[in-house]
């Protein structure tokens, strides 16, 4: 492949995915809301996979002794815009992300008017991504263009605990659906013992993981009604003499029953 043919950018690799409404207006809240975006008077206007863009009202205090705007407001918006466009390549807000360097050249000078920025994911790693951004005036002038680099901070993300990427289901509705649980043994064993629920539709056992598929909401409350009843109908013994062990916190004791076909007591006890 020649250079010429080689993409500019990196796509995204998961085209399909929508970006969950609820964890867009979760975020946008927090950056909007923290204590120096307030301060210098920016905002965030639009955030997709390996995009974002800000804006900057025009005000009196950013301005230099020449009457132009000063340039540690472009470099802010540069800083920010490149950081923000990288966020969604990460997949997840468990890990953080900080700026190694940046780059900027001034093109132009800017009056008192209101500023854009739109920062363009580069190239994502493992661990360094790139980015970046070019800053307009109020009449579409470029001011200036710059570039960023950012280490990824394992563990030190936001962590809102909303999933970041959801599915369309119908025209009115963003629902959540549960994948099956893990292939883990022990995992799938635990959940037939605590809950006895259908094993790809457990949303509160301790092996079941909640994802971010999509299904009707009756078809989740139908599933949920079956799986109850069918839990407590069975009985807590029954189920657990299917996996040959008793259920959990229930004692070995000489008053234990237990059903036909189980001749002893398992060896171990759930209690311990």
């Amino acid at each position: 492949m020649s250079p010429a043919d080689r993409p500019a950018h990196d796509a995204n690799p998961a085209p399909a995915r929508v970006f969950n409404p609820q964890y867009r207006e979760r975020l946008f809240a927090v950056i909007d809301g923290s204590p120096f975006v307030r301060h210098i008077g920016m905002r965030i206007t639009d955030l997709a996979w390996g995009r974002a863009t800000f804006e900057m009202a025009p005000a009196d205090f950013r301005l230099q002794p020449y009457g132009v705007i000063h340039g540690g407001n472009i470099a802010t918006l540069i800083d920010s815009a490149t950081f923000w466009a990288c966020f969604l390549a990460m997949d997840s807000d468990e890990d953080g992300l900080a700026s190694v360097d940046l780059k900027l050249n001034y093109l132009a000078p800017a009056r008192a008017e209101a500023l854009r920025c739109e920062g363009t994911l580069i190239k994502a790693g493992k661990t360094l991504s790139y980015a970046e951004a070019e800053v307009r005036g109020g009449d579409g002038r470029i001011l200036a263009h710059g570039t960023s680099t950012l280490i990824r901070l394992s563990g030190l993300g936001l962590k809102l605990g909303i999933p970041i990427w959801a599915e369309w289901c119908d025209t009115e509705t963003w629902l959540v659906r549960l994948v099956p649980v893990a292939s883990n043994a022990s995992k799938r064993a635990r959940c037939a013992r605590t809950c006895g629920a259908p094993r790809r539709w457990r949303a509160s056992c301790p092996g079941g993981r909640p994802s971010i598929r999509s299904t009707s909401r009756r078809r989740r409350s139908s599933m949920a009604r079956r799986a109850g009843r069918r839990a407590s109908s069975a009985g807590a013994i029954s189920r657990c003499a299917v996996n040959a062990r008793p259920p959990p916190r229930v004692a070995c004791c000489a008053r234990s029953r237990w059903p036909a076909g189980v001749a002893t007591r398992p060896a171990r006890c759930g209690s311990g």
